[in-house]
């Protein structure tokens, strides 16, 4: 019980920070939101680089096995982790395998961070999913170009944006909180 009101209490301190921080307007921030795109299409010509640093586009992915597709961003200080970590509990209960019968795709939404981080994402999920040959099914992918560490404005990825947009993942960034503002889930392509 005591972790249980220590978890509470937590979580409205870090409301309250970010609340007194944050830049968006609330307007923006009912902006954030994730809108089924039930029959429609992603583009696989969108441009990425993926773990390994090797440039790719979305279309390297698809066609082989359903895809699991998470946006988020690797250095997210409460949900992406929180996905992440469902997500790939959720997968070891299946009797399918990463790898073989599906594979998971996360996109970051942060135009700043680097391959290196998504190479340390996918060895820590590919650790933690324990499956032999797993590791060709996890894709932790990057924008194609890096952009500059600028904490003001960060402009999105074209390509992370198009893809955003098509699947109706709605997010900002929020220069208060110096991070992004952003719904949670997946979609199965």
């Amino acid at each position: 019980m005591r972790k249980i009101i220590f978890f509470i209490f937590f979580c409205l301190a870090v409301v309250r920070i970010w609340a007194a921080n944050n830049s968006l307007t609330d307007a923006q921030l009912l902006q954030i939101k994730f809108d089924q795109k039930l029959n429609s299409q992603v583009s696989p010509d969108l441009a990425f680089r993926d773990e390994t640093g090797r440039a790719v586009k979305l279309g390297d992915y698809l066609g082989k096995r359903p895809v699991v597709l998470i946006l988020g961003y690797y250095q997210c200080p409460m949900l992406c982790t929180l996905v992440l970590n469902s997500v790939t509990d959720n997968f070891r209960d299946l009797k399918w395998n990463v790898g073989k019968q599906f594979d998971v795709i996360f996109v970051s939404i942060d135009p700043r961070e680097k391959t290196e981080l998504a190479a340390e994402k996918k060895a820590t999920y590919v650790h933690v999913y324990a499956r032999k040959g797993s590791e060709n099914g996890w894709h932790f992918l990057t924008a194609a170009a890096s952009a500059p560490l600028n904490d003001t404005t960060v402009e999105p990825d074209k390509s992370v944006q198009a893809l955003a947009d098509e699947i109706g993942f709605h997010f900002a960034y929020d220069s208060g909180t110096r991070q992004f503002a952003h719904p949670s889930g997946f979609v199965v392509l």
